[in-house]
């Protein structure tokens, strides 16, 4: 069964169009600026399902949507790099991807599906690279049980945190949290606490 689907931005309205064979509402989008625009901006959106049925069909309903939404992906508020084709053919300009030449059909092709993971962690180490590093860095101090210094690391990665996914709030006085449990247990605790409502004053004791 195939899924064509608009995602729904659900801070700033801004759009996207896609096809998946998985459920609609879980799958995110694999489209470029789609996917950056949800690091900048919310991971928050909301799934309207345009269409399901067959490959076939799906590509009948994508050219019907093209008619009635000319040149929809020009669209400022459209974050498509080219209109969804509904297909599965790597090399037509059908293929939502077709400007940047990502492929598409990655769940029936192991191999599509691991480049384009590849991509994907390309991309986030990019756009993620100081946070990533003070993030190591900190783990290094801390191993190395060099307070001082996993201090001055883990105030730079809390400075390039993007908390857009409902991750706790980190405040600079919540670091010995961190010093005790380490960064991912850490942030376990306090989303749980926060989500309780409970007392940190325990950890500072």
């Amino acid at each position: 069964m195939i899924y064509i689907c608009k995602k729904i931005c659900n801070k700033c309205g801004r759009y996207y169009i896609c096809k998946t064979e998985q459920n609609p509402d879980r799958y995110e989008g694999s489209g470029t600026d789609w996917r950056k625009h949800n690091m900048e901006c919310s991971r928050d959106h909301t799934t309207e399902i345009l269409f399901f049925g067959k490959t076939e069909e799906a590509r009948k309903f994508c050219d019907q949507y093209e008619i009635n939404y000319p040149y929809y992906w020009k669209n400022k508020n459209c974050l498509n790099m080219i209109k969804e084709g509904g297909g599965y053919n790597n090399t037509d300009t059908s293929n939502p991807n077709y400007k940047h030449g990502k492929a598409v059909g990655w769940k029936s092709n192991p191999k599509v599906q691991k480049e384009n993971d590849r991509e994907r962690n390309c991309f986030f180490h990019k756009e993620n690279k100081e946070h990533e590093r003070a993030r190591m860095k900190f783990y290094y101090y801390l191993k190395q049980k060099n307070k001082i210094k996993g201090q001055i690391w883990w105030m730079k990665w809390l400075k390039t945190r993007k908390n857009n996914n409902g991750g706790a709030e980190i405040k600079k006085e919540y670091f010995e949290i961190f010093w005790r449990h380490g960064i991912k247990e850490a942030e376990k605790i306090l989303k749980k606490k926060q989500g309780s409502r409970g007392s940190l004053e325990s950890f500072f004791g």
